[in-house]
């Protein structure tokens, strides 16, 4: 992850005890941009991601700033666009959100403050908003149960009424939504609940579907997933129920098949 000095990728003022993996770096200058985005190709990145505001659980910045100035969040997006690199920007801001559009950002992650705006020009430029509503619902219980990260409470307290109205301004439109969930911040076992959040947010259950299998396929550009069609990779999951008519259904998946080899088939609870 890329991000300005005190941004919310800069690692030593973010997580002290957990990122010690290199999973950033910091730039402040267009040199040293460019820079790191080229070292992300030389080592085979499919991607560049980088983060233009705050975030909620790092320290000493705030989710509703900008962090990156607009010739350096171009610089970034310019330089990968020249080496074919598509762009995911983390972004909380209705302005931050705005710029990495401006940039040309193919995925927009959390999206947290959206506006009309901001997503009117999504829907134009054809990018995909991953909104990652269950972490919403698990940072609120943490908050009503005074477990929140001191460091997150007073910025999230602040927006959460605001993260919930982008959110419902995302569903009422027809900007691509894919499914995303920032599991690691809460237990990788709750990711599946995603689809729940969805739904409770209005999206509907096709729509929700999709964003996890035919328009996250087509956010990576992996044309050969999906979707069931002759031609395609034979990945498939089943459950016994119908997730149009309860998305919940989705948590008890039984069947499980990955290029066509079988790899579950019996009952099957992914939250136990």
């Amino acid at each position: 992850m890329i991000s300005a000095t005190g941004g919310h990728a800069d690692a030593p003022g973010m997580f002290p005890c957990r990122c010690r993996l290199g999973l950033s770096r910091v730039a402040d200058s267009p040199g040293r941009i460019r820079e790191l985005v080229r070292m992300e190709h030389a080592f085979g990145g499919d991607w560049i991601k980088t983060m233009n505001t705050g975030g909620y659980m790092s320290f000493g910045d705030d989710p509703a700033k900008v962090t990156w100035f607009e010739d350096e969040m171009q610089c970034l997006a310019q330089t990968a666009q020249q080496l074919d690199l598509p762009l995911a920007v983390h972004t909380g801001a209705a302005e931050g959100c705005k710029q990495a559009l401006r940039a040309g950002a193919r995925s927009v992650e959390h999206c947290y403050l959206i506006d009309d705006e901001g997503i009117a020009m999504a829907e134009q430029a054809g990018a995909f908003l991953v909104p990652t509503m269950q972490m919403t619902r698990e940072d609120k219980e943490l908050l009503q149960a005074g477990q929140l990260p001191q460091q997150a409470v007073w910025k999230f307290r602040r927006d959460v009424d605001a993260i919930e109205a982008a959110q419902q301004r995302i569903v009422r439109s027809a900007v691509k939504v894919a499914y995303g969930t920032d599991c690691g911040m809460f237990p990788f076992s709750h990711g599946i609940l995603e689809f729940q959040a969805m739904v409770a947010a209005g999206l509907s259950p096709a729509r929700a579907l999709k964003a996890a299998t035919s328009v996250a396929a087509e956010l990576l550009q992996r044309d050969e997933l999906g979707s069931l069609a002759p031609g395609k990779q034979a990945d498939i999951v089943a459950m016994p129920g119908d997730p149009l008519a309860d998305i919940s259904i989705t948590t008890t998946v039984d069947f499980v098949m990955k290029a066509s080899r079988v790899y579950r088939h019996g009952s099957y609870d992914i939250l136990q």
